[in-house]
């Protein structure tokens, strides 16, 4: 699963399907811009949602998953990922409006609100007066001023997982506060070091940490870069969302040290494509 942002001039019809089959009309982009994301699984859009800022609120609508994916937790992801956009992009609420899933939001944190307490510019939305009309229930998410925190999760805390806290620190900056960790602790490569000095990044300050010693904080986004750390992390405190990019170890490569370096640059290449196209779709522009 991979979190995008939306073009929908070329993704329109995918994004059509998805709609039509969850009941929904396709917004009217000409009297707002949305921000679109999705999430894929190949190049397949398997699910979709909108957000439409007013000011310094926003409306979520557009929340759709293709049928043969729902009930797996796509639509959760989804949701997640949508208020950690916001939140990025330092907006105060997130409104929206439904006629079936009130149950479903409200597992998600948002609370049913009287229209009375809507905003104006939620209020006389197209969405609002138009789309939806009375019958759909109104609700709201007040989001967190605090910085979103973010957490990379590999098996020993040594390449991949610095790697990609070096990456998503360097990208994020001040959005965002990024940790890094494993289920075991192998100490920073030196060779991740050099790698990453190599493109301008520094991480030699970084330390190998277990996952055990942030169970005090409550991430917003838990990114595994391993299959091993996925499979074996111990439950988390929160309810993070979560996403996982399986990236080759470096540190296993044999042979000549031009091989080596060719395996740490290799990894180290994959990790900062990703890591730029993750932050790129949580609306952080580079």
């Amino acid at each position: 699963m991979e979190l995008r942002i939306i073009n929908p001039t070329e993704q329109m019809e995918a994004l059509q399907q998805l709609l039509h089959q969850a009941g929904l009309s396709f917004p009217d982009t000409a009297d707002t811009a949305h921000i679109w994301i999705g999430l894929t699984l190949g190049d397949r859009l398997i699910a979709c949602a909108a957000i439409e800022p007013h000011e310094k609120d926003a409306l979520l609508r557009s929340v759709a998953v293709a049928g043969e994916f729902r009930d797996k937790g796509y639509g959760n992801a989804l949701v997640k990922a949508a208020v950690l956009l916001a939140r990025l992009k330092k907006l105060h609420t997130l409104y929206l409006f439904t006629e079936r899933a009130t149950g479903f939001f409200s597992r998600n944190a948002f609370e049913t609100i009287d229209r009375q307490q809507l905003p104006a510019s939620i209020a006389l939305s197209r969405q609002a007066v138009k789309d939806c009309g009375e019958q759909a229930t109104a609700m709201k998410l007040t989001l967190s001023e605090d910085s979103p925190l973010i957490l990379v999760l590999c098996t020993g805390n040594s390449c991949r997982s610095q790697m990609a806290h070096g990456y998503l620190a360097h990208f994020l900056g001040r959005h965002a506060a990024v940790y890094s960790a494993g289920i075991e602790t192998h100490g920073v490569n030196p060779d991740a070091i050099s790698i990453m000095l190599e493109d301008g990044l520094d991480i030699s300050h970084h330390s190998s940490n277990l996952v055990t010693e942030y169970g005090h904080l409550n991430f917003e986004l838990m990114l595994s870069v391993c299959d091993h750390a996925k499979e074996h992390c111990p439950w988390m405190p929160g309810d993070s969302l979560r996403l996982h990019r399986n990236f080759s170890d470096p540190s296993k490569a044999t042979g000549s040290k031009e091989a080596r370096h060719q395996a740490f640059t290799f990894t180290r290449n994959e990790i900062r494509e990703y890591c730029r196209n993750l932050v790129q779709a949580l609306g952080v522009s580079l």
